[in-house]
């Protein structure tokens, strides 16, 4: 091994010198005005001393060989540059190819990753033309042959271990000096060559001077001759001074057409723009007159106190906005203002002063009505406050809805129990009747926060319109007059026709409170095409295309401005206590929302109100529902699951007053566990939606896991949009709404069993 050592280093000698050599013929006066022939030729050299060197190898194995070609090509890529670095890697890697051997992968690996390695370096380093330090190219060689070590992992495993171990450490001592050293060469050459470029352009320049010295001399020459004819030029200027005042006359006539278009680019801009000066206005275009009612000129000279709302907004915003320009900065901001006539308007203000150093050359300040996008966004907050409103709604009407069920159940269980005692009798009617209203109340909850459970069929409004009609004529006073004007052709939507009813009773019952000493109340349907920029206005409630229109409409008082900001919200009522409970109008808002629609109203005090109310139309013809009375009786066993004691409790008592066995449950764990002991007795189960630990749809799930042929009837007083039907499609027999009665239950549940 010290042998083949031996002559690695005698290798590494006879490269320096050859590269040396050949550096020294390349850095001479170029042959050639070509660069690129110049770098291939340079390849081309470097090349054929690269295979020269691999001519004369250390042989450590068969087919395995080592050479300085690493250290030739690591500095032709530092200091040749790109072309001449690819063309030795191609010829000596298809030179080690040739060769063969184990090593051959190795071999090309190392060519490639040392010109690679130099052309980076060189990229990094020298491209801002610091020079390369004699402990710097030693690094780089250290670099470049652990690279080379690297790639000895690509030799046959049985030499893998034995190559490394041997001659990593000759490698990295010897191979990095001898790559310094060459390196420091050929960079001290470059530099020599670059010194004798920068003095051969030094001396070009200095000829160029003298010759323009020469020129000079010559030129001075010429001035004597010039001199001569200058009293020539000076007469010829005289006449040219004539022409001037003619160009100047143009000139000016020019600048003043410019002048007029910029104020006619001013006068004709949507937004008001005025001219400032302490405090008054010295100009203003014709939108900001308009803008704020004024004629045009009428401004000027005006004190702008006059367009705010009072003088103390006056002075704030005024100090504010002058403390701003005068920083050079641009003033904005949202302000309430005042026109003419005394009418208000929001509108954005922004101010630039036209000289921030001295702010008595005054500034310019461009106003824009934005009252639209402000009431956009009044439209936004005052949905997302009904939504809000609408989750609390739906809480309220869950916890009351429980309540509503246990005290329906007692009073129908003594009902049945008490038939014969009709003093007794009467009591339990009055608390059925006391729990019907409570429920029609929770109803109106639910109709508002859109957590109900809706039908979702063909409904023809005409004929909820006629029914409508058919109650208030038997309710209302005579001198209010009932007009129908039902225009639509297609008058089918897609819903609840109960709730629709009781949203079109409820603004009709409103209509005639507000004409105690009688009138008109109109209903009429058309059908009408929404556009995005009516959707837009209503923050996406609903989607462009073609709706039903159903317009209530009445002669009575009015609403005045204030209030028609909050006649939607639930237990909010205008009458005096004890005549309103506040949800009639929550609810019809809930009912139209659930619906995919839109409601809005038009009123002014002492001229009527009309309500619109959008509804997206259907092709479907509409169905009627049958309705099914009478108790009916079984045998079965039946599992209640419910949270609620009471529900649980009064459940058991009726179904078993029906004739059922019963299990209860008082959560969903509990469910799954008696169901998988009882299942081949159970024949239905009542599943409640809403309770902890486990809700109704997890439970169902899991009693499905158990027997997918579970037989379940939903129960719930508080509707998830969508919940529901997802659970019919999965398998569930029905739903039943809480509160319910006893033909209720027993209808429901019969049906559950049998369907």
């Amino acid at each position: 091994m010290n042998e083949n050592i031996f002559i690695g280093l005698i290798n590494n000698a006879a490269l320096l010198l050859s590269l040396g050599l050949i550096y020294d013929i390349l850095s001479r006066e170029k042959r050639t005005t070509a660069p690129l022939l110049n770098q291939i030729t340079a390849g081309l050299i470097i090349g054929g001393i690269a295979i020269f060197l691999m001519l004369t190898p250390v042989k450590w194995e068969a087919g395995i060989i080592f050479d300085a070609r690493t250290i030739l090509l690591g500095l032709t890529g530092l200091f040749f540059g790109a072309i001449p670095t690819l063309l030795v890697i191609a010829i000596t890697g298809a030179y080690r190819l040739s060769l063969g051997g184990g090593g051959a992968l190795m071999g090309v690996a190392t060519i490639i990753s040392s010109g690679l390695i130099g052309l980076v370096w060189r990229h990094f380093r020298l491209r801002d033309s610091k020079e390369l330090s004699l402990s710097e190219l030693y690094l780089f060689g250290v670099v470049v042959h652990i690279a080379m070590i690297i790639c000895m992992i690509l030799l046959p495993l049985r030499s893998i271990l034995k190559t490394i171990s041997t001659l990593t450490l000759p490698v990295i001592i010897i191979y990095p000096v001898c790559t310094a050293l060459l390196g420091s060469l050929i960079a001290g050459r470059q530099r020599r060559h670059r010194i004798g470029e920068e003095l051969l352009e030094l001396k070009e320049t200095l000829q160029e001077q003298n010759e323009e010295l020469q020129v000079n001399e010559e030129s001075l020459r010429d001035q004597n001759d010039e001199l001569l004819v200058t009293e020539e030029m000076l007469r010829v200027q005289i006449e040219d001074y004539e022409a001037s005042r003619k160009l100047l006359k143009d000139s000016e006539e020019k600048y003043r057409k410019l002048a007029n278009e910029q104020q006619i680019i001013l006068n004709s801009s949507s937004v008001g723009i005025i001219f400032v000066k302490n405090r008054k206005v010295l100009w203003a275009n014709p939108a900001h007159c308009s803008m704020f009612a004024y004629e045009v000129g009428e401004t000027q000279y005006m004190d702008t106190s006059v367009y705010y709302v009072d003088n103390e907004s006056f002075e704030y915003t005024g100090e504010k906005a002058y403390s701003t320009i005068a920083l050079g900065s641009i003033y904005s901001e949202d302000l309430m203002m005042k026109k003419k006539d005394g009418a208000l308007f929001w509108c954005n203000l922004v101010g630039q002063a036209v000289n921030p150093q001295n702010l008595e050359e005054g500034s310019i300040w461009s106003f824009q009505d934005i009252t639209e996008r402000k009431r956009s966004e009044e439209q936004l907050r005052h949905t997302q406050k009904m939504d809000v409103l609408g989750q609390l709604a739906g809480g309220v009407a869950h916890d009351f809805n429980n309540m509503l069920t246990a005290i329906m159940s007692a009073a129908e269980l003594l009902k049945f129990r008490l038939s014969d005692e009709d003093r007794n009798m009467k009591m339990v009617d009055t608390i059925l009747n006391a729990a019907t209203h409570s429920a029609e109340l929770t109803m109106d909850l639910l109709a508002f926060s859109r957590k109900g459970k809706t039908e979702n069929i063909p409904v023809d409004i005409n004929e909820v319109i006629a029914a409508v009609i058919g109650l208030l004529e038997r309710t209302i006073d005579k001198r209010i007059d009932l007009v129908t004007r039902l225009d639509a052709a297609n008058p089918t939507v897609i819903g609840d026709s109960t709730l629709l009813q009781n949203a079109l009773l409820n603004m009709g019952v409103n209509a005639r409170d507000a004409m105690p000493e009688g009138g008109t109340l109109t209903y009429s349907t058309s059908e009408v095409t929404l556009d995005d920029a009516y959707c837009k206005y209503n923050q996406g409630s609903v989607t462009p295309g073609r709706y039903l229109q159903i317009s209530v409409s009445d002669t009575g008082v009015g609403i005045p401005k204030e209030i028609i900001e909050r006649i939607f919200e639930p237990f909010f009522t205008t009458k005096e206590t004890g005549k309103g409970t506040g949800l009639g109008l929550a609810a019809v808002y809930g009912t139209v929302r659930d619906h995919n629609g839109s409601i809005n109203v038009c009123s002014e005090p002492g001229q009527g109100t009309v309500f619109n109310v959008f509804i997206p139309l259907s092709s479907a013809e509409s169905e009627a529902a049958l309705s099914k009375e009478g108790v009916v009786h079984g045998t079965s066993c039946i599992l209640l699951v419910d949270d609620e004691e009471m529900i649980r409790s009064m459940g058991h008592d009726l179904l078993t007053e029906l004739g059922y066995t019963v299990y209860l449950a008082e959560d969903g764990y509990q469910a799954l566990e008696l169901y998988a002991h009882h299942r081949d007795l159970i024949s239905l189960v009542i599943l409640d939606m809403i309770m902890p630990k486990m809700n109704g749809k997890e439970t169902y799930l899991k009693l499905l896991e158990i027997d997918p042929d579970v037989r379940v009837l939903i129960c719930s007083g508080f509707h998830r949009e969508g919940t529901t039907q997802e659970l019919v499609e999965f398998g569930a027999k029905g739903f039943i709404k809480k509160p319910y009665n006893m033909i209720d239950l027993s209808r429901a549940v019969m049906e559950g069993i049998s369907g």
